[in-house]
């Protein structure tokens, strides 16, 4: 079975946890790549080793293998959580199977462990432990000062804008907060000594009651004693609203005091309502700020026109309502137009298409300007996800066309000062070459490659190597090769 096991190194391998075959002897016989990884060790240097010599410390040896030992009776299997010592001597809390092997009933030939590196686990479960236990104690010192210094207390609790509302074990109100005042319509007169249930819709004060008195009589002092949820209030006036609330108990002087900080809801709700049918819509609007951004509907037809949007076609919203787009965006060549609408059809399809940025169609206004634009479309969604229209964006690109024909020009000009070899030179910099490289590879020597570039920076006015790969990349002097960029540099300037 051994040699078997042993032959399934591979599969092993592919397996998440960590797995070891051993001997009748407790000798490793086969550990997979989890195994190696956690212990530090190869599988040459694991194969032969005593598992309990292998993994733990002399002293705690003898405690591994009697749990060998005891995996010797029924029922043959035990799992143990243990610090596990690599390699290296680091500590790795490892929860652990150890299973017999039996080729007959009494014929032991060998063991299987397996096991989950649980260290940062145990640490996290720590951390939670401690963060509770002291958020316990936040909790309950802060309502002891509060339930103990009445005077103190409505200073404080005034200033809140949620309810803060303390109940006795009778479920009487015992503490009515200004906040609370002002969110149950109730002075604080009117109802103290009232009883819970006066705040309460009629279809949640059984369910309420119960398990307040639930809580009440839990044994779980140790642990935090508040938990988020959503009930209903009601106002004074009889209307219910949305309500979220934390609940905490507190034995002060014999009396068990229930302390609800309570928060009304009822227009978050309505704006996250609100916000979830118009979310799509908003997203693919809000998404093409700053650009000229139209809706249509399902027709073709224009709904709206942003401000950016009138003043590119120079036509007031008003009037631009209802007519087909391609009447009030207006582009001299008809082959662009026809690509408009292409767009518009495909969005009005669901999908969406990129920028007419390689055609620069231009766009004449009633201003009789003509701007180069870029143009998109996208589609307009429901709640449902069902197409019900499209946006199409307006990008005023002319200037940024200005500045590319102004660079371009500059280009061929900073190319016409360059010699062929040190345009040839100058790619093979950004491209990342060193100067022994660059030397070698045009079979000249490197004072004549530094000669080459102290030339081009002289030509252009610059002091450094860096400052040079950059003009060229700016200028566009050189073929920018894919890949060799790093966080916006070249590799040439790390």
């Amino acid at each position: 079975m051994l040699t078997e096991i042993s032959d399934t190194d591979k599969l092993l391998d592919a397996i998440d946890t960590l797995l070891l075959v051993l001997d009748a002897e407790g000798r490793v016989a086969s550990i997979n790549q989890v195994g190696c990884e956690l212990t530090g060790y190869t599988t040459e240097e694991a194969v032969g080793q005593t598992f309990w010599h292998l993994c733990f410390p002399s002293e705690e040896g003898a405690l591994v293998q009697q749990l060998f030992k005891e995996v010797a009776h029924p029922p043959h299997q035990l799992t143990h959580e243990h610090l596990w010592r690599g390699k290296t001597g680091q500590a790795r809390r490892v929860s652990f199977t150890i299973a017999a092997l039996y080729h007959q009933p009494l014929e032991l030939s060998g063991y299987i462990v397996t096991g989950l590196d649980v260290t940062d686990l145990r640490r996290t479960e720590h951390e939670l432990w401690e963060y509770r236990e002291n958020l316990e104690l936040q909790v309950q010192r802060r309502n002891a000062e509060l339930v103990a210094s009445e005077a103190r207390l409505a200073g404080i609790l005034d200033t809140a804008e949620d309810a803060v509302v303390s109940i006795d074990s009778q479920q009487r109100v015992v503490l009515f907060n200004h906040g609370a005042e002002k969110i149950f319509g109730y002075s604080a007169t009117e109802i103290l000594g009232e009883p819970l249930d006066t705040l309460l819709p009629k279809h949640s004060r059984k369910s309420h009651t119960a398990q307040v008195k639930m809580f009440g009589t839990a044994d779980e002092a140790s642990r935090r004693m508040s938990e988020r949820t959503e009930i209903f209030g009601l106002r004074k006036d009889g209307t219910e609203f949305d309500a979220e609330a934390s609940i905490s108990k507190l034995d002060l002087k014999g009396q068990r005091i229930y302390t609800a900080f309570l928060r009304d809801i009822s227009e978050r709700k309505r704006m996250e309502q609100k916000l979830r049918d118009h979310e799509r819509w908003l997203d693919t609007v809000l998404s093409s700020v700053g650009d000229g951004v139209v809706t249509v509907n399902l027709f073709g037809a224009i709904l709206t026109l942003s401000p950016v949007a009138e003043q590119l076609c120079g036509c007031p919203e008003a009037q631009a309502q209802g007519k087909p787009v391609q009447e009030v965006f207006v582009l001299e060549d008809g082959l662009d137009t026809g690509c408009l609408l292409d767009q518009l059809d495909c969005a009005l399809l669901g999908k969406t298409m990129p920028c007419l940025e390689k055609e620069r169609p231009v766009l004449s206004g009633t201003d009789e300007q003509r701007r180069i634009v870029d143009i998109g479309a996208a589609p307009l969604r429901d709640a449902a996800g069902a197409v019900t229209g499209a946006v199409l964006t307006f990008r005023d690109i002319s200037a940024r066309h200005q500045a590319e024909l102004v660079l371009a020009e500059a280009r061929d000009t900073f190319v016409k000062l360059l010699t062929p070899r040190e345009n040839e030179v100058l790619q093979l910099m950004v491209d990342g070459f060193s100067t022994k490289e660059i030397a070698s590879d045009f079979n000249i020597s490197p004072r004549t490659v530094e000669s080459h570039r102290q030339n081009m920076m002289r030509k252009f006015g610059l002091h450094d190597m860096p400052m040079l790969i950059r003009f060229a990349l700016v200028h566009h002097l050189v073929e920018v090769p894919p890949g060799n960029f790093v966080a916006g540099s070249p590799k040439s300037l790390k």
